[in-house]
C-alpha cells in the first residue's frame, strides 16, 4: 500500500495505450462486505477475473494489483498464527492461473519500506491489520521473494523503488515499461 501503483498504472497506460484493469468487483457493496468478513475467496475471484478480463483484450494490458498480492496476504496472516487461507489460494494459483496459460509476461515490483506504507495512506499501526501492522506488511514482503525467487522464477520480475524521488520513480518505471513492451509485443 503507498507505493504509487494505481497512479502510476493509470498514468502510463494513457501514455502507451495500455489497457488499464482496475478492480472489477469493487463497483458495489460486495467489496465492503467481503473486506469485513475476510471472504479472501471473494478477492480471489476478483484477481482471477481481472486476468481473465486482460486476454480479452488485442492490446497490452497493465493489472492493478493481482492474485500474489491476495496470497502474500494470506501468506502474512498463516505466517503469524492467524486464519487464512493461504494454502487454498496457493493451490489455486497453480490450478487457475499457471496450469491454464494466465501468467502475466512480468510483474512490477514497487518496494517500499513498511514504515512509508502507513505514512503514505494517512494510516497508523494497526497490530494484526495486514495492511497496516509493519510485522505483516514485513511477512507479505518475504512471500514476494519465495514467489519471484522458487515458485514463479521464470517470470519476468521487475523492482522499482518507490521510496525514490517520484521523478526518478516515474523514469524507472517508463524506463521498465518500454522493455516490457519491447519484448512482448501482441500480434494484432
Amino acid at each position: 500500500p503507498g507505493s504509487g501503483k494505481t497512479t502510476l498504472m493509470n498514468h502510463y497506460s494513457r501514455i502507451f495505450g495500455a489497457e488499464p484493469i482496475q478492480e472489477i468487483l469493487i463497483e458495489n457493496s460486495s467489496w465492503k462486505n467481503a473486506r469485513k468478513a475476510e471472504n479472501q475467496m471473494f478477492f480471489w475471484k476478483n484477481d482471477l477475473n481481472k486476468i481473465k478480463k486482460s486476454k480479452k483484450y488485442k492490446k497490452d494490458v497493465f493489472i492493478d494489483r493481482g492474485c500474489v498480492s491476495t496470497i502474500g496476504y494470506n501468506y502474512s496472516k498463516w505466517s503469524t498464527g492467524q486464519p487464512s487461507n493461504f494454502s487454498k489460494l496457493l493451490v489455486r494459483y497453480f490450478t487457475d492461473i499457471s496450469n491454464n496459460g494466465l501468467k502475466p509476461d512480468a510483474y512490477i515490483f514497487f518496494s517500499l519500506p513498511t514504515q512509508l506504507c502507513n505514512k503514505r495512506k494517512g494510516r497508523k499501526h494497526i497490530k494484526g491489520n495486514p495492511m497496516q501492522d509493519r510485522i505483516l506488511l514485513k511477512k507479505m514482503a518475504e512471500f514476494y521473494d519465495l514467489f519471484f525467487n522458487i515458485l514463479e522464477p521464470d517470470i519476468q520480475i521487475f523492482e522499482i523503488n518507490s521510496n525514490a524521488s517520484i521523478k526518478l520513480v516515474m523514469a524507472q518505471t517508463k524506463k521498465t515499461l518500454i522493455s516490457i513492451l519491447n519484448k512482448t509485443k501482441i500480434k494484432k
